[in-house]
Parts: structure tokens; C-alpha cells; sequence
């Protein structure tokens, strides 16, 4: 408490630690917002990102293959598919055209993606220009959307099986039974595939691996799986995109990708039509998000290229800090005014001196 001879120095202090302690929310300033340029954004509690770029960033929207210079590394091996303007996202000149038709390879980044952190996310916009009931073999469809790989003994996945009731997330040999979700992709819509992965322990259900589509998640974000046992201990350090396995689909049946964006940190930067970061499982209204390329990062300052991607402007959109736990920094989220620059609004919440949201 303040006593009545120290009242004016006390005060202050008090009102600089609250401004302090408010800051912790997250964004307090961002520079202009313009398409393919620099961003600035200043505030507190972004954490440290020791590689501030993604360990890969595929950008096949401008005509492409290999990985853009956004990334860190070079990506050297094969990629599967062919540039292509018969498909193309809002706002991307092309895009890379993969045949998933009596073909089992990866699609893509063909013999996968190797990584050696214990955390990883993955972001990746594509459509399928296919029914898949309707396109399904026999034997069904089985297309495997993504998966984490120790080769070639475990892996966890996320799959289409040609049911709706058939899709799952499912940690192989190490988890009894699987995560059943409930969204079937659409023909000839894109969608945003988000993937949230830490590592779990040896014989222990604490292993993170979280899917969203477009804004909605695919399951309870609580959910934790078992990717390690006792006689399968190895963490997993590969991963793959879109491979169905027992091809039985008719050849030109194509799926198309955007972009790709890989890190092996859960730490990311993304704008958004959401006001509010949601969690919403299953169902439930979409939204529209582009993930940005990190530049430099710190406690208290980041730069990342603005990508506008399929967006129709940045006015009126927010931007969120994700942190090294996978979840925003602050879950309400940083307006972009109209002009595409900064907001300068003060949260209710936070001292007139601070700006946060």
C-alpha cells in the first residue's frame, strides 16, 4: 500500500509496473502493413525463436519449385508434381499440380521432410479436385494427409479413409485406437491445413498433435497421444504429405498446392479474419488465415514478410504471436486498420499509456 508520504513516487511505481506487466499481452505497435515488404511489430512476451525463418517455405503460387529464399534451408530433393495455372488460389499465379491417381508416393516434397527438433508446425494450402467417395477404389480411398515418421517403424497420422466416419488421427503401434474427426475435405475448395506437434516421452500419453482446418480443429486440443513405447522409443524425425496407400484411383485425379510453410518450432506468425483466436471443434464458422515469414524475433520485437496470400486486403484483419506452448500470446487479436497499417486503440483492460490487444 501507499502511504500518504511517499504517495506520488509510489503511484508511479505502481503504474509502471502494471504498464510492464500489461505488455505481457502481447502486440503494443505495428508498422505499415504492405504486401511482400517488411513488417515491424513491437510488444512483449513473444519469447526468443533461436531461427527466427521456417526451416522451409515453399511458395508454388509464384511459379516455383524449389523453396522460397524465406526459408533457412534449401530443400535439395525431389519435388512431386508440376507448376500449373489450371488451379489456382486468389491472389497466386500458379500452382503445383500433383496426379494422386495409382500413384504411392508423397506428394510434393516426394521423399519427405527431415527435421531433428522435438517440435514442429506445418501449414499448407491446397485443394483436392476430387470427390474422395466418389474417387475410392475398392478398398477405399486411404489417403494418409499427413504424417510424422520415425522410419520405418512408427509413425502418427492423420487420414481419410473415403467414410466420414472414417478419418482419424492415429499414432501407429504405440496408441490403442485412434482420434475419429468429422470433416471431410470438399471438392475443388481450398483449404488451410494447420499441424501442431511436440514430442511425447517413452511410454507416456503426453504427445501433442493437434489438426486445423481453415480456423476449425479437427479435435479436442486436450487430446494427447502416445508416440513412444518402450520397445519403440525413437522420436519421430520425417515427415510427409498427402501419400495414399493400395492406390486404386483413376490416374489424373489431381490435388493442387499453394504453399507450404514447415518449422521446427511451434512459434509462428499469423493474420487472420478472426477477431478472437478460436478453438472450435468440428463445426462451426471458418476462417481465413495466412501465415507470415518470420525475419528477425525477439522478447519484444519482430520483422516478418507480410504475405497477403488469398486475403482480399490486410485492412480489417488481425495478427497473432504464437508461442513456443503452440497457443497465441494473446488470444484476442491485434487489429490491422483500414490503410493496412497499425492499430492504435488501447485494450480497456491495459493502462491509457499501453497500447495492447
Amino acid at each position: 500500500m501507499c502511504n500518504s508520504k511517499v504517495s506520488s513516487l509510489c503511484w508511479l511505481l505502481v503504474l509502471a509496473a502494471g504498464s510492464a506487466s500489461a505488455q505481457t499481452a502481447g502486440i503494443s505497435a505495428a508498422s505499415t502493413f504492405v504486401a511482400g515488404q517488411t513488417v515491424t511489430i513491437q510488444g512483449a512476451g513473444f519469447g526468443v525463436k533461436t531461427n527466427p525463418a521456417p526451416l522451409y517455405f515453399w511458395d508454388f503460387g509464384k511459379g516455383a519449385t524449389q523453396s522460397s529464399s524465406l526459408s533457412r534451408s534449401a530443400y535439395t530433393d525431389v519435388i512431386r508434381g508440376t507448376v500449373s495455372n489450371s488451379m489456382i488460389a486468389p491472389n497466386s499465379k500458379t500452382a503445383l499440380q500433383v496426379d494422386m491417381g495409382g500413384i504411392e508416393t508423397a506428394a510434393g516434397p516426394m521423399n519427405g521432410v527431415k527435421f531433428t527438433s522435438t517440435s514442429m508446425y506445418v501449414w499448407i494450402k491446397h485443394l483436392y479436385d476430387f470427390d474422395l467417395l466418389k474417387s475410392s477404389g475398392p478398398n477405399g480411398f486411404n489417403l494418409k494427409t499427413f504424417r510424422l515418421w520415425y522410419p520405418w517403424t512408427h509413425s502418427t497420422y492423420t487420414s481419410y479413409q473415403a467414410k466420414p466416419t472414417q478419418s482419424a488421427a492415429t499414432a501407429e503401434r504405440t496408441e490403442i485406437g485412434s482420434v475419429w474427426f468429422h470433416m471431410m475435405p470438399q471438392k475443388d475448395v481450398w483449404q488451410i491445413d494447420e499441424y501442431d506437434y511436440q514430442a511425447g516421452g517413452v511410454g507416456v500419453q503426453n504427445g501433442i498433435f493437434q489438426y486445423t482446418r481453415n480456423g476449425i480443429q479437427g479435435w479436442d486440443p486436450s487430446t494427447r497421444f502416445l508416440m513412444r513405447s518402450g520397445s519403440l522409443p525413437e522420436q519421430y524425425n520425417i515427415l510427409f504429405f498427402d501419400q495414399v496407400s493400395n492406390n486404386q484411383i483413376a490416374p489424373g485425379t489431381f490435388q493442387y498446392i499453394d504453399s507450404i510453410y514447415v518449422d521446427d518450432t511451434r512459434q509462428r506468425i499469423i493474420v487472420s479474419t478472426e477477431p478472437t483466436w478460436r478453438t472450435q471443434v468440428n463445426t462451426g464458422s471458418t476462417a481465413e488465415r495466412e501465415i507470415q515469414i518470420p525475419i528477425t524475433w525477439t522478447d519484444s520485437q519482430i520483422e516478418f514478410h507480410a504475405r497477403q496470400g488469398s486475403l482480399n486486403s490486410f485492412a480489417g484483419k488481425y495478427l497473432y504471436v504464437i508461442g513456443a506452448d503452440g497457443s497465441p500470446i494473446s488470444t484476442q487479436g491485434f487489429a490491422i486498420t483500414p490503410g493496412a497499417g497499425a492499430n492504435t486503440t488501447a485494450s480497456p483492460n491495459a493502462p491509457g499509456a499501453v497500447v495492447v490487444h
